[in-house]
């Protein structure tokens, strides 16, 4: 699940893990997200919370290789 390595926690810029997630075919449908910081956040309905950010050099980093 590529989202996860592109997801930063708002207050450490670390990446997060998943603990106990529920998929549904490629998404993550439920779940929680934690920091090494202490940090915790749910994954409801497929949604990831808002002031979970994207490293958006990530994003460009993968844009460029295609």
């Amino acid at each position: 699940y590529k989202t996860l390595e592109m997801i930063r926690c708002p207050h450490c810029n670390s990446k997060l893990k998943l603990l106990n997630g529920v998929y549904q075919k490629d998404e993550i449908i439920q779940g929680t997200l934690l920091c090494k910081c202490g940090e915790r956040f749910d994954i409801e309905y497929g949604r990831i919370p808002n002031e979970i950010y994207y490293d958006i050099t990530l994003f460009e980093k993968k844009l460029s290789k295609n």
